[in-house]
């Protein structure tokens, strides 16, 4: 059994426990109440549909947030039960206003990256299910940018997956070690392969169940399906190509490889 001094420390050194800077508070607020306004002068007709609905979803929610490295995200629930609109034109709408503020924005897959108050916020259109389901309450439809199309998933489970999962501190191991390496690596993508293996596979000892999860990714980045956990058909391991999942594979054998904490992660 490893020990665990040397990654306790790393997470000190990175944990952000949720908190927002006063920067952060104000660019949230500020940039919610224009969100509202794009909202209200685009779709709003008078009546309560469409309705608009923002709330703090990503790292931030789910308590695995490092400093320097998590992006504020706005998660916007819009609910249209008579379909007046389709998600893309959510999506183009609300890049374009923020644009046309003179805002430094750019479309990323499903979300719209944005520049406020010196602070990076991820803005995310998702269209809700038009269900009186209380299973499917919280399901929602997001926009693909990068294949085109609208995919069905369900933030609320993702949050409650990992804060119940007992494994957060894995996540945050594994998602400073992407960013100390420079990997393109999906922060879902980690958290549903690390809630998956230990499950099955747990030491409860962190340094055990990291080095144990580098070598996990390094035998099955390249070739394992991992799946939504609220949408089997939304494929999170299509989110990056061979060559991305093989860069991951090679860089997860080198850290094995090596024989000093601070050459893995730092």
């Amino acid at each position: 059994m490893r020990d665990c001094g040397y990654v306790n420390e790393i997470i000190k050194k990175y944990d952000k426990n949720g908190q927002l800077t006063q920067n952060e508070r104000i660019a949230i607020s500020n940039l919610s109440q224009l969100l509202h306004n794009w909202f209200n002068e685009n779709y709003h007709n008078g009546g309560y549909y469409p309705h608009l609905e923002i709330v703090q979803s990503g790292s931030r929610a789910k308590g695995t947030a490092i400093k320097g490295k998590s992006d504020v995200d706005l998660f916007l629930s819009i609910t249209d039960p008579e379909n007046e609109n389709t998600l893309k034109d959510y999506y183009e709408s609300v890049f374009q206003y923020l644009k046309k503020y003179n805002l430094q924005v750019r479309k990323q897959n499903v979300s719209i990256g944005v520049k406020y108050y010196g602070c990076d916020i991820d803005v995310v259109p998702a269209k809700k299910l038009n269900t009186y389901s209380y299973e499917r309450y919280n399901d929602h439809y997001l926009w693909s940018n990068k294949h085109q199309c609208r995919m069905l998933t369900n933030i609320q489970k993702h949050i409650d997956l990992v804060r119940n999962s007992g494994v957060r501190k894995e996540i945050m191991l594994l998602k400073i070690w992407r960013e100390n390496h420079q990997l393109d690596f999906p922060s879902i993508y980690i958290e549903q392969l690390c809630v998956e293996e230990l499950q099955r596979n747990n030491t409860y000892n962190l340094a055990d169940n990291f080095i144990n999860m580098l070598d996990y990714i390094k035998r099955n980045i390249v070739f394992k399906k991992v799946v939504d956990p609220s949408n089997c058909n939304n494929i999170i391991s299509d989110s990056l190509k061979e060559y991305e999942k093989k860069a991951i594979e090679a860089k997860a054998k080198e850290s094995l490889q090596q024989q000093y904490w601070k050459d893995i992660i730092w």
